[in-house]
């Protein structure tokens, strides 16, 4: 349904100012009329168009309609004859007495000659089934447009008839419709997902690649162009972003053209449009919306390029502005209370921003994009509408034109806009965010310049940097990478030759500042949390720990029968008998049967002397404390002429200590097994049919399942987990939960041999008799490997290609390297399948580099939750969320590597070492470590964790009352911060013996030596490098990864005593 064109002339005639009531606006109309013209772009949100949509899927038909209490008009051309008849049949075939308005169709020739008797015909069927049987007042929208033949003789129809009053409804149709049932929320939020989706995942690329790469021709309208092109493009299956799960492509559509604002020409009006001018580097105002079928949402953000302490204060206190508005938002409170909430409290914190806060900061939204009637405004005082639950808002909460001060010579720096724009949805009460994009100032901020300082001055004076550069473009979907939600993604690493990167200074003051704050929030947590327990009744020292206990024997009440009674009848001749059935053995001894647990046995030997055989029985003997004060039984000795007994005897009861000792082991291994819901499996529809599930077939699995040769299974998505099985094993399933699974990490093939799928577990599960937290699903990228050296193979090659050489490896190559490509996709399109599910995340190659976690150098890379080593086993997965501080050791002038220490939110686990890693990380480590605001220390020496973990598990509230981590920071060797007391690190120094000492002098000694041994060879080492290469022809640092990963394991060699003594000497 559409709006009423007729003239302006007649729709003056009584424009019928409405109500708020809907009820009572529509209780005197005698029908409400609708027409829907030819479409264009000034028709796309109206209300004659939003009431189009329920009835048609597609509202690009001319089309006349009218609104009575209990029947529908259609007046339709001839193009949808087909399905008016259809209409018709279902009408017709409508049992007495069904529910629901009855249906009047009126169908318009071809040529459309006869509409003018058609609209009698129409006019008359109206004033029939009229409540009063006259037809006085009709309901149009006097606001909307339509054009076409159709529209232009309704006008002309309805103006020979001047008796008709005409009242305008568009108000109480507003009404009617700002209120989202459940299905109209759920499309808002699929919209809303779209939005965030475009914004973070291909608009934050395309901008920052211009500025990247000073393209000072690009306009902020081609921008625009190209956002909306790559919209577009969805309906050709040609994506550009991800779309989210559960959203079809085809029917996702832009709200407005993209508008995109810098340089000091700003309007922060949904109305505003992207003008030619190049985009500039400073504040970037970026707003967007996308519909999903028809329903509206929008996000807008502001980016800064290199900002100064100016504009981050000021974005600082928009991001507060903006979360205080959210937290008063609820049922109840008048749209123009919004409003003042937000004015007022900007000029009491803020007045110098006063002046520049918006005049509009948002308005409902829907089938219509902004509702004329539902304005959060200045002069939205004048319709008092409140908010409901089940409104959608579109929040714009920003400050226009901001002088910079002081000025700079750009004139285009020297303004600039903040502004920040999400779909909100009103449920139970408050206010719920839908547009799921970033908006904190870390992750909005970007630098360049200190960068682009370094370029020129090696271009000058052939300086000895390299600058590493991470591709943000559209090549990252073929090369399977991610982009991070933290700047750390987007940060420009500057290495120099000798292996030393060097650091923005303006970088290292956020990056300390950051640091200070992340420590200081760190010991006020943990302080809550240990005094929370306290008072709770439980001791914070008092946790269990491998760490604590030292492995001690854990001893547990040992029953072998209930009952005298239950003992075997053989016991009766008074020999020693071994009873496998209840895990024990009877010993004679004075005369009495007596039972011992084979827990209880420590060893059985066996010696013979002449005509007799000895059998000798260890116990286990208590130590300790126990030794003194308990009384035990330490070994029983038995002798008999009976050697064939006495050699059964001894026989059977090693067999039963080894079964047992078997199987305590797995009933171990099994503990902390938690029990697994039940699989669902897609269930067959009602045609029979099973629904059509995800799979991915010929995948190996690690660790393996069955024993023996590898055997390829298919991985099938069910409805609550996954499923691996093989055809050519059957009777063997692994099921693994979406509930269970904490990571899911896709590595594509790019640089690696296999494709990867991997899951990281919250909880064990047992795959044959070994149970783990890692499982991986892995394809090898090259099944068939030619031999080069194969006559054979080579006479083949020549008579397929027409001859050798550099012709074949060019096409073994191309064909590689489309086989990589499929294989990616083939992955990636599956993982996209559990995006819904479980959370998908893919390594940055570009940030990884290499260590030693365990025994040999590996490259590590890191996610945007973790920091992995998929490749081989033993696999690595190190959740960030579970570390509570990094710890950089042996950060010594001259040395080559240094060592990487996580250390757990959770004492009792020990932590997790890397060791060995090439000095030339350093920096891109600790901006890593910092984006993901964890705190670093730093130190020269390898701490002994296993007395610092001890020491803090003694006393929590102790060690941060004291300062937490300060302490250890500002110890010998560490880094001590200026004017801190120098007896109070001395005095939490000896908190512990000299035995238990918290860092390793050992380690110490080593690395003084190896200072020494690197100082003496520092210049010709100096040498060398200037005069090697960093990068190889085609951009790459392959040969630099490889003399890395050399020196890497050269060094963890030399230091594997020390890293061996940190790790677990105790």
């Amino acid at each position: 349904m559409a709006g009423h064109s007729a003239g302006g002339s007649e729709q003056s005639r009584s424009s019928g100012s409405m109500g708020g009531n809907a009820a009572y606006a529509f209780s005197d109309l005698d029908a409400i009329v609708v027409v829907v013209g030819n479409p264009d772009d000034t028709t796309v949100y109206q209300k004659s168009t939003a009431l189009h949509k329920p009835f048609w899927a597609s509202s690009r038909t001319p089309f006349l309609r009218s609104l009575q209490q209990r029947r529908v008009h259609h007046c339709a051309c001839s193009t949808i004859f087909n399905l008016v008849s259809i209409l018709e049949t279902l009408e017709r075939s409508k049992s007495p007495g069904t529910s629901g308005p009855q249906l009047n169709f009126f169908k318009r020739s071809k040529d459309g000659s006869d509409q003018m008797q058609l609209f009698e015909e129409f006019l008359s069927s109206l004033k029939k089934h009229s409540p009063t049987g006259r037809l006085e007042k009709i309901g149009i929208f006097s606001k909307d447009h339509a054009s076409g033949s159709l529209a232009a003789d309704w006008k002309k129809f309805m103006a020979a008839h001047a008796d008709l009053e005409l009242i305008d409804v568009s108000s109480a149709v507003g009404a009617l419709l700002v209120q989202k049932d459940s299905d109209e929320q759920e499309l808002i939020h699929q919209a809303a997902k779209s939005s965030s989706s475009l914004l973070q995942g291909y608009v934050t690329d395309q901008i920052l690649s211009v500025i990247d790469a000073d393209k000072r021709a690009v306009t902020h309208s081609d921008l625009s162009e190209k956002i909306e092109n790559a919209v577009s493009a969805l309906s050709e299956k040609r994506a550009k972003f991800k779309v989210p799960s559960g959203v079809e492509p085809e029917h996702i559509e832009m709200c407005y053209p993209p508008i995109i604002q810098s340089g000091g020409n700003y309007s922060l009006k949904p109305s505003a449009v992207s003008d030619g001018e190049p985009l500039h580097p400073g504040a970037i105002v970026c707003s967007l919306g996308l519909r999903y079928r028809s329903y509206c949402s929008n996000v807008g953000r502001t980016f800064l390029i290199d900002p100064i302490p100016q504009q981050e204060t000021d974005y600082k206190f928009l991001e507060e502005t903006y979360d205080y508005l959210l937290s008063q938002i609820h049922t109840g409170l008048p749209l123009a209370s919004i409003y003042t909430l937000g004015h007022d409290f900007v000029n009491t914190k803020r007045p110098d921003l006063e002046k520049s806060w918006l005049s509009t900061i948002g308005w409902s939204t829907g089938l219509e994009f902004r509702e004329p009637d539902y304005i959060i405004g200045a002069k939205s005082t004048a319709k008092p509408h409140a908010v409901c639950d089940g409104m959608t808002l579109i929040l714009m909460v920003g400050f226009a034109n901001i002088h910079l001060q002081p000025k700079k010579q750009d004139p285009r720096a020297n303004l600039y806009s903040l502004m920040i724009s999400d779909t909100v949805l009103i449920q139970n009460g408050t206010a719920r965010v839908l547009t799921e994009c970033t908006r904190k100032l870390s992750d909005i901020s970007y630098f360049f310049k200190s960068t682009s300082k370094k370029t020129k001055s090696k271009k000058t004076d052939h300086a000895d940097e390299s600058i590493e550069e991470i591709d943000d473009s559209d090549d990252d979907a073929k090369q399977g990478r991610t982009k991070m939600d933290t700047p750390v993604g987007r940060k420009i690493r500057t290495r120099s030759r000798t292996g030393h990167a060097k650091v923005d200074e303006e970088a290292m003051r956020r990056r300390e500042a950051h640091q200070s704050g992340l420590l200081k929030k760190l010991v006020r947590d943990s302080l809550l949390k240990y005094t929370q327990e306290e008072e709770e009744g439980k001791d914070p020292s008092s946790a269990a720990s491998f760490l604590k206990t030292g492995g001690s024997t854990a001893y547990k009440e040992i029953e072998c029968y209930k009952k005298e009674a239950f003992l075997p009848k053989a016991v009766r001749d008074l020999k020693i008998l071994v009873d496998a059935k209840n895990d024990c053995v009877v010993l004679p001894i004075f005369g009495l049967p007596v039972p011992f647990h084979v827990s209880t046995i420590k060893n059985v030997s066996k010696s013979e002397e002449g005509e007799f055989v000895y059998l000798r029985i260890n116990f286990n003997s208590p130590a300790g404390d126990l030794l003194k004060s308990s009384s035990f039984v330490r070994s029983l000795s038995f002798r008999s002429t009976d050697s064939f007994h006495m050699l059964s005897c001894w026989k059977e009861l090693n067999d039963l200590r080894k079964t047992y000792t078997t199987k305590e082991a797995e009933s171990r291994e099994r503990r902390d097994i938690v029990a697994q819901d039940a699989l669902v499996e897609h269930t067959k529809s009602a045609g029979g049919v099973r629904e059509r599930s995800a799979r991915l077939q010929d995948l190996f699995m690690r660790p393996a399942p069955w024993e023996g040769k590898r055997v390829p299974g298919d991985l099938d998505v069910h409805a609550n987990g996954v499923r691996y099985r093989s055809l050519l094993k059957p009777d063997v399933k692994i099921d693994i939960l979406f509930s269970n699974m904490k990571h899911l990490f896709f590595q594509p093939c790019d640089n690696e041999m296999i494709v990867v799928i991997h899951m990281h577990l919250h909880h064990p599960i047992m795959i044959g008799k070994k149970k783990t937290k890692d499982i991986q699903f892995y394809r090898e990228a090259l099944e068939n490997i030619v031999d080069e050296t194969s006559t054979s193979s080579n006479s083949r090659r020549r008579v397929r290609y027409g001859g050798g050489g550099d012709e074949d490896e060019i096409i073994q190559e191309q064909e590689e390297r489309r086989r990589r490509a499929v294989l990616n996709q083939e992955f990636k399109s599956f993982c996209e399948r559990l995006e819904g599910q479980v959370s998908v995340d893919i390594p940055i190659r570009d940030l990884g580099f290499y260590g030693v976690p365990f025994r040999q150098t590996v490259l590590l890379m890191p996610t945007r939750d973790a920091l992995i080593h998929l490749t081989d086993p033993p696999f690595l997965v190190v959740t960030l969320a579970d570390v509570e501080v990094a710890s950089l050791e042996r950060i010594l002038f001259g040395l080559k590597h240094f060592d990487l220490v996580f250390i757990w939110k959770d004492h009792s686990r020990a932590p997790q070492h890397v060791d060995s890693i090439p000095v030339s990380y350093l920096e891109a480590i600790r901006a890593w470590l910092d984006a993901a605001d964890i705190y670093t220390m730093t130190s020269t020496i390898n701490f002994n964790w296993i007395n610092v973990m001890k020491t803090i598990q003694d006393d929590p509230i102790g060690f941060y009352e004291m300062g937490g981590w300060s302490i250890i920071q500002a110890r010998p060797g560490g880094k001590r911060k200026d004017g801190e007391d120098d007896g109070k690190s001395e005095a939490s120094s000896s908190s512990s013996d000299d035995d238990d000492s918290v860092y390793d002098e050992e380690s110490e000694d080593e690395n003084g030596e190896e200072s020494d041994e690197i100082e003496e060879d520092a210049s010709d080492d100096t040498t060398q490098d200037e005069e090697e290469s960093d990068f190889d022809d085609d951009g790459t640092e392959d040969d630099e990864e490889e003399d890395e990963e050399d020196e890497s394991e050269d060094d963890s060699k030399q230091h594997r005593k020390s890293a061996a003594s940190s790790r677990g000497r105790k």
